[in-house]
């Protein structure tokens, strides 16, 4: 049987998180990573609560570096354990319906070669910024290197352990990693599938996405890589 470890980036997360923990930990996952990206002290009762879930391991940052850091940490961590065949990045606002995080890792674990990407369906009810703006990255990452995405922007991302070493290397630490991360993967020649999942849009959840800031340094890695090229 193959292994999987689910791994999840925090910055902070309200109680709601500890929900969404219980409910992850019913799918069986070798174990679940959760990285503190530097929370402020009022977080620490979740973070109290979340430790004594056995099937958790706790990392965490002194200070806010970034989603893109984040991720990377968490990487490092089970590249250096090296008791995974696949590694399952979700957001941690609930963003991603536990179901579906279960269907791209077994979807990860059928295809040993590639990386799935939980892809949305940007309908009528997601908020008009959000669509526009990730459609509007879809269709120039298209555009400039040639290969279709439905969604370049999702966090519900599966991997073969074998890959992460490399994308621990990628110097962006924010938003802009995640673009970074399938111009990195397309170098290296890995098959990309995609696999529809659910939109969730809740208007209480906390999103530390900047769409003015991170859409421009999202574009301008995916202008960068352009212009190397």
């Amino acid at each position: 049987m193959r292994r999987s470890v689910l791994l999840l980036c925090t910055y902070a997360p309200r109680p709601q998180f500890l929900t969404l923990i219980r409910e992850l930990i019913a799918y069986p996952f070798a174990y679940i990573v959760v990285v503190d990206d530097g929370s402020p002290k009022k977080c620490e009762p979740v973070f109290e609560e979340l430790v004594r879930h056995k099937e958790v391991r706790l990392f965490r940052h002194s200070s806010n570096l970034g989603i893109g850091a984040a991720i990377k940490t968490g990487f490092r961590r089970l590249v250096a354990d090296n008791d995974s065949d696949s590694i399952i990045c979700s957001d941690a606002d609930g963003q991603h319906a536990p179901g579906d995080v279960w269907r791209v890792t077994q979807a990860c674990e059928r295809n040993p070669e590639a990386v799935v990407l939980g892809s949305r369906v940007f309908s009528q009810h997601v908020p008009l910024p959000n669509r526009i703006g990730n459609l509007a990255t879809a269709r120039i990452f298209e555009k400039l290197k040639g290969v279709k995405l439905r969604d370049t922007q999702t966090g519900l991302r599966g991997f073969p352990a074998k890959y992460v070493s490399e994308l621990c290397v990628i110097p962006q630490n924010r938003y802009d990693y995640e673009t970074a991360q399938l111009l990195k993967l397309l170098q290296m020649n890995v098959p990309i599938h995609e696999l529809e999942i659910a939109t969730i849009y809740n208007d209480d959840r906390d999103s530390h996405f900047n769409p003015l800031l991170d859409f421009y340094r999202i574009y301008r890695v995916l202008f960068d890589s352009w212009w190397g090229s």
